[in-house]
């Protein structure tokens, strides 16, 4: 069984966090681009996002960019393209300032081998042993309490 979600209204999360949670698999339609069919699967919330497109490579300027959004006082999801090659180090610097966040890796999306995963930090860096195959948007949701 597949759920196809068309748009970004409440419903799209509601949806998409049921699917999520119960193992169902969620697959895009070709959209605009790669951040919104992303976050259409995601079951993060759409309501804010940040797009910050690809991050600088060095890991000083990273953790440049996640401080000032950990400071933010912005609940909101932030996405990003990063490079098969880099997403252990990108997510090895995330960690440092955010900590052991679920993060989700979409690839390949709208190919045939579209592929969803939400995942703890630690979990996606000893996973991470061989790089992925794809292009990546990666995304995490910021909850200020």
């Amino acid at each position: 069984m597949k759920v196809w979600v068309i748009n970004m209204e409440n419903l799209s999360k509601k949806v998409g966090d049921y699917c999520i949670k119960n193992n169902i698999p969620v697959i895009t339609i070709p959209g605009s681009s790669a951040v919104i069919s992303g976050l259409s699967i995601s079951g993060f919330s759409a309501d804010k996002f940040t797009f910050l497109g690809f991050l600088p490579k060095k890991s000083g300027k990273q953790v440049q960019i996640w401080t000032k959004l950990f400071n933010s006082s912005l609940d909101q999801t932030i996405i990003f393209y990063e490079s098969p090659f880099r997403i252990k180090k990108t997510l090895s610097t995330l960690q440092t300032v955010f900590g052991d966040i679920e993060v989700g890796i979409a690839r390949e999306l709208t190919k045939i081998h579209e592929n969803f995963c939400l995942l703890p930090i630690s979990q996606w860096l000893s996973k991470l042993n061989t790089p992925l195959k794809g292009e990546l948007v990666v995304m995490f949701r910021m909850q200020k309490s």
